[in-house]
């Protein structure tokens, strides 16, 4: 299941495994992640903002991270930001949340910085 192959098949917000490009040499790094269509990226424990191109969608999660474990991303047009959201460092590694609160109630865009939320 490739999303340049099938990009219909891919739901936005949902789970699946995927495998993501190795160096030569290296084992093969499979982890679940979550799929963002409007960033068309991959976001998961061991990785923020992954595109599709960097690696292999293989299936579906079964069942997703246990509640309290896993983030959503907020959405354009449709997420105000909230004082316990976090956003992705510029590092492209880190997510924090912000300090002074400066965009609490703000309508999410997407010229911010990615931003999740915790589901559970």
């Amino acid at each position: 299941m490739n999303q340049e192959q099938h990009p219909e098949a891919l739901v936005d917000g949902a789970w699946y495994w995927v495998e993501i490009e190795t160096w030569a040499g290296e084992q093969a790094n499979v982890a679940p992640a979550c799929y963002d269509a409007e960033s068309n990226a991959w976001y998961s424990r061991r990785f923020s903002g992954i595109s599709t191109r960097y690696l292999k969608v293989l299936e579906p999660c079964v069942r997703p991270p246990q509640a309290g474990q896993a983030y959503r991303l907020l959405r354009t047009g449709e997420d105000r930001i909230e004082a316990n959201d976090e956003f992705l460092k510029e590092d492209g590694t880190t997510w924090v949340r912000d300090p002074a609160g400066i965009f609490v109630g703000m309508p999410y865009h997407r010229a911010l910085l990615p931003c999740r939320r915790r589901i559970g």
